[in-house]
């Protein structure tokens, strides 16, 4: 149906394109993270990053947030105005000021909320942004249809083992 030629072609071009993708992430303190080139509401924010390998951002600490406010200072997001990212945490569904993350599931745990947030003004703010304030980002609760850029973090993914003789998996050898 294709020639040699056109199929070296086509699949030169899909490995160009698979390994630019993977350069648009930074590193910073031990994850990945991607910047959306558009904004969007939260929820298309969330679907750029899955279909970029990603998902909204997670902070496991207050190291972690700090780690990406340091790198989007040293790399110019400076603007308090402009710069503002989606990230995962969200009280839709959920006790009202209770954040989940939509990537994992997880209660938010970690502190990192600029003054006087999350605030819920107007009784519509239930997603989360990290915007700078006062020299660093942090975090604040907007509502979920603003569009905002994403800020995305690569997935790590993880196999279960086998153990066992017989093939069990996830720890279980009964």
């Amino acid at each position: 149906m294709y020639n040699r030629a056109t199929v070296y072609i086509l699949i030169s071009i899909l490995i160009v394109s698979v390994r630019a993708v993977r350069n648009d992430f930074f590193r910073s303190g031990p994850k990945n993270y991607y910047i959306s080139p558009i904004k969007t509401n939260f929820f298309a924010a969330r679907d750029h990053c899955i279909a970029h390998g990603a998902d909204l951002a997670t902070f496991d600490s207050i190291a972690d947030l700090e780690a990406v406010s340091n790198f989007l200072i040293q790399h110019g997001y400076n603007s308090e105005s402009n710069d503002l990212f989606w990230v995962s945490y969200w009280d839709l569904g959920r006790a009202q000021g209770l954040f989940h993350s939509i990537a994992t599931g997880q209660l938010l745990t970690t502190s990192g909320w600029t003054h006087g947030q999350p605030d819920n003004a107007g009784g519509v703010e239930h997603c989360v942004q990290i915007w700078k304030r006062n020299g660093q980002y942090g975090m604040n609760d907007n509502n979920c249809n603003v569009n905002l850029r994403a800020l995305c973090q690569q997935r790590t993914y993880f196999f279960p083992q086998k153990c066992c003789q017989y093939g069990h998996q996830n720890g279980n050898c009964n």
